[in-house]
């Protein structure tokens, strides 16, 4: 199926922060949530057999700590798709499930784009 994301939060006239509602002091209006499919994806090339990693760069509120890892074919193609946009580090590493050792390069992912890039082993 298709990935998904919130794009944005309204309690009644107040923009929901980091997807948190705070109700302690009671609430007044309708909580409103859009949520679009309009995912990104990153595709392109890296060494065969590596694995890529992306993560949330910091002050990026994209789903906060979700990393998305994708394997590379013998060929050394790659795809990752279902990406909410915003800011984000990506790495090849030899280890699948880790993050690179030095940190990745950042990327920025608007709404629906498709970056095609070579990601350099390490």
């Amino acid at each position: 199926g298709t990935g998904g994301f919130m794009k944005s939060a309204w309690l009644g006239n107040t923009e929901v922060i980091d997807g948190r509602v705070d109700l302690s002091s009671g609430a007044s209006g309708d909580l409103t949530i859009v949520v679009s499919t309009n995912t990104a994806t990153v595709q392109g090339t890296t060494s065969a057999g590596m694995a890529i990693a992306l993560a949330p760069a910091g002050g990026s509120a994209t789903r906060a700590g979700r990393r998305y890892f994708a394997q590379a074919d013998p060929t050394g193609q790659f795809k990752v798709q279902g990406l909410p946009p915003g800011k984000y580090r990506i790495g090849a590493t030899d280890q699948a499930g880790a993050f690179p050792d030095d940190g990745g390069l950042e990327i920025s992912l608007d709404e629906g784009q498709t970056l095609v890039m070579e990601v350099k082993a390490p």
